[in-house]
């Protein structure tokens, strides 16, 4: 996002609406491809762990507010629009992008919170079965 936003790409994409179509196809993918990662339920060859995909998820939120700093601060990209109209998108892609990344927070641990709760029944039929016998 930030090649896109702060290099001549953004212009460019603006000027050939195949590539617009292709960046906006990789966006969405990429999106898609970010989501199953951290919270996906589909099964993976191996699964990073909770810790590891709250981690991805706090550094490119973190990356993603950055960038949307920046386009606000130096209404970025440049010749994209007038000044409020860059502005309204930077706060769009802020705001938008802390909704997403605090309901995938909250999907992420749903998840955990869950586990744990799939360990604890386990160990008490565990418990169960040894005390039986």
């Amino acid at each position: 996002m930030y090649l896109y936003y702060l290099t001549p790409l953004f212009g460019y994409t603006e000027r050939h609406m195949w590539a617009h179509v292709v960046v906006h196809l990789h966006m969405f993918a990429a999106g898609c491809l970010f989501s199953w990662y951290v919270v996906g339920r589909d099964p993976m060859p191996t699964r990073p762990s909770i810790l590891r995909r709250g981690l991805v998820l706090f550094v490119a939120a973190g990356a993603h507010d950055v960038l949307a700093k920046l386009m606000y601060a130096h209404t970025l990209p440049a010749d994209a629009g007038t000044i409020a109209q860059l502005r309204d998108g930077a706060q769009l892609m802020f705001y938008g992008g802390d909704m997403i990344d605090l309901l995938l927070a909250a999907a992420l641990m749903t998840q955990w919170y869950a586990r744990g709760g799939r360990e604890l029944d386990r160990s008490h039929r565990r418990a169960i079965t040894l005390s039986a016998h």
